[in-house]
């Protein structure tokens, strides 16, 4: 008799004593694919609960709607990268970098694949973010702007009277 080879299914959930079903992937703004509890998740969440203190510091100039969008904080993009910031309304990545960062080879490579994806990248560096954040800020501001500009408008709703207009019968 041949034995059961295949990946036991995931065990459910429970929360306050009820079982739950695994959550299904959750879609971002993009279409990309967010899910729950992989070790990019926790990766990333371990990143959040340990920031830089440049990381930090851009954060509390980020958080809470301050640039007209809403910016998260070290996100998993299409399972494949954690940024360290995120502004998906406006496909915008904002990178803060580091003195390994001077010499890595797989960040060509990570921005090429991201800029693919339609999103714009945004590096600083930990001193420029540390040192001259007011500069690092408006640069910031000013690109968030220009991106919201370039957005096209959603479509102004009709006022009473406007649109189609009804032909007379006779002339149909």
């Amino acid at each position: 008799m041949k034995e059961n080879t295949s990946p036991p299914a995931p065990l459910p959930r429970e929360r306050g004593g009820a079982v739950l079903p695994p959550s299904p992937p959750r879609r971002g703004v993009g279409g990309e694919v967010f899910s729950r509890g992989s070790g990019m998740t926790d990766r990333a969440r371990d990143l959040r609960s340990n920031m830089t203190d440049a990381e930090r510091k851009l954060w509390l100039a980020l958080c809470g709607d301050q640039l007209g969008v809403r910016v998260r904080r070290q996100l998993v993009i299409d399972k494949r990268y954690i940024v360290d910031f995120c502004a998906p309304q406006i496909r915008l990545i904002i990178e803060v970098d580091g003195q390994h960062h001077i010499t890595s080879l797989s960040d060509p490579v990570r921005t090429a694949y991201l800029e693919a994806r339609d999103y714009t990248v945004l590096r600083f560096w930990n001193n420029a973010v540390l040192n001259e954040t007011e500069t690092v800020i408006d640069a910031t501001h000013r690109l968030v702007t220009d991106l919201l500009a370039a957005r096209p408008s959603p479509p102004t709703p009709l006022r009473d009277g406007e649109g189609r207009r009804l032909l007379p019968k006779d002339c149909a």
